[in-house]
């Protein structure tokens, strides 16, 4: 116990109170309203799979890539009507006037109606069979695009989710951390009002509140960034928040049964991002070796029903008829034309055996890189967690030998800041544990997503992503 003589005054030791009052009563409001910088009321909560799914039906790059679906198909149908019967019909009437230039003005004149049925059939056209063929399967690259893009969106709204849920763990500790900081104060002033300590240790309580206060501010406003990304994502105009026991298949209770650090060849390999360089691959080189129709002959087949009831001098009958044109066409000279487009698929050909390539290599190398991250993220949160847990169990022996008068102020303001340390880095590992989880997850292609079809109605993917 300190020496009487060194007691502050009562005047000063009333005055000191009477400030610790009013902060901590303005504490005390400021934490019984967490919601008060993140807008007016409480935004949505979502779970894991819901934000994914929002985000893969909502997300306007996701939405953008079906519609790159739908071209194709177009573009398909477009390339398949060259290799297709088609059927005309026309009516026409020519009316001809004229007037002789002899000298004798002989006026003479014609009015003639037809009625025309035209059928075209190409017999053999090499060229028109490969675009028909080379449109379907652009029809499976626009596919494995949209299966890829599916799975961009659905990792950056998978990594957004989990932003957001260790923001909102990092603002209560820190919540947390603010109401032990003013309970300490109370305390302290308690202990300087019996005469016992000194107005240092009010003004140290005093400056671990603010300065615990500050970091609420921080944690606030991440907490607000990062549900406000997670809203553009699932498609949400304004902040989105989530549901923390709604983790999916990344929860971080789960600890790996897979063999996780192994890469799976099979796996891998179903990859929309592998799958989607493999099959622009396929495509490419398809095109190459269709590059020689282009020096084939085409037939086509021309057939004219008609019915005319005067004689024109374009077709000098009358009545019904019908006039059939069987056409060889041979390329002969183009000018290089052809040379050069061969030259453009051998290039195209070789790009995508490039990518393919590369996207497998760094494929197989995420999936190692990833299943060795989760495991030591997994070892690292463990550690984490028993750190916090001695770190609180260090407060509460501080505060005993505070209260016993074995120990100082400062000690127990050091005790607070390193519990609070350890529970947010137990968060943060929390964290890389479920980001660990989902990257792995991805990179060994089996993150767990819904497909839609181009109107958003869902349907099972063709594989997984």
């Amino acid at each position: 116990m300190l020496a009487p003589s060194r007691r502050p005054s009562r005047p000063r030791r009333t005055a000191a109170f009477a400030f610790i009052v009013v902060a901590a009563s303005s504490s005390k409001a400021f934490a019984a309203s967490p919601e008060r910088s993140l807008g007016i009321g409480a935004p949505q909560a979502i779970g894991f799979d819901d934000a994914i799914e929002r985000a893969i039906s909502r997300y306007p790059s996701a939405r953008a890539a079906e519609a790159d679906v739908e071209r194709a198909r177009a573009d398909f149908a477009r390339a398949r009507s060259q290799s297709m019967p088609a059927l005309n019909g026309s009516l026409s009437h020519l009316g001809v006037d004229s007037v002789s230039l002899d000298g004798q003005a002989t006026r003479i004149g014609l009015a003639s109606n037809q009625a025309q049925l035209s059928l075209s059939v190409p017999l053999f056209d090499p060229r028109a069979w490969a675009d028909w063929s080379e449109g379907k399967e652009k029809i499976e690259v626009a596919d494995a695009r949209l299966s890829n893009e599916r799975r961009r969106v659905a990792l950056a709204a998978g990594r957004a989710w989990t932003a957001v849920l260790a923001a909102d763990h990092v603002l209560a500790l820190h919540e947390e951390a603010l109401r032990t900081a003013e309970a300490h104060r109370t305390f302290t002033v308690g202990r300087v009002s019996g005469g016992i300590g000194t107005e240092l240790d009010v003004v140290r309580a005093n400056k671990e509140v603010e300065s615990v206060r500050g970091l609420v501010e921080l944690a606030t406003s991440d907490c607000v960034r990062a549900r406000e990304i997670l809203g553009v994502l699932t498609g949400v105009n304004g902040a989105v928040d989530v549901r923390a026991d709604d983790t999916g298949e990344i929860s971080a209770d789960a600890k790996s049964s897979m063999s996780v650090g192994v890469a799976s060849g099979a796996r891998i390999d179903h990859r929309p991002d592998v799958v989607a360089a493999r099959v622009a691959h396929e495509s490419a080189r398809n095109e190459r070796k269709h590059s020689y129709t282009d020096y084939l002959p085409s037939m086509r087949l021309d057939a004219d029903a008609f019915y005319q009831d005067e004689p024109t001098p374009i077709l000098p009958v009358s009545g019904v008829g019908y006039i059939v044109k069987l056409t060889l066409s041979v390329p002969i000279y183009d000018g290089g034309l052809r040379p050069a487009r061969s030259r453009a698929r051998r290039a195209d050909e070789a790009a995508a055996s490039a990518r393919l390539e590369e996207v497998t290599r760094s494929a197989r190398a995420e999936a190692r890189i990833d299943g060795d991250r989760l495991k030591h993220a997994e070892l690292a949160w463990d550690d984490a967690r028993k750190a916090a847990t001695l770190a609180r169990r260090t407060v509460d022996l501080t505060r005993q030998r505070y209260a016993d008068g074995l120990g100082t102020d400062l000690d127990v303001i050091d005790a607070l800041r390193e519990s609070r340390n350890s529970d947010i880095a137990a968060a943060v590992a929390e964290q890389t544990v479920l980001v660990a989880r989902l990257d792995w997850l991805a990179a060994e292609g089996v993150l767990p997503t819904l497909s839609r079809d181009a109107h958003g109605s869902r349907h099972e993917s063709k594989g997984t992503y």
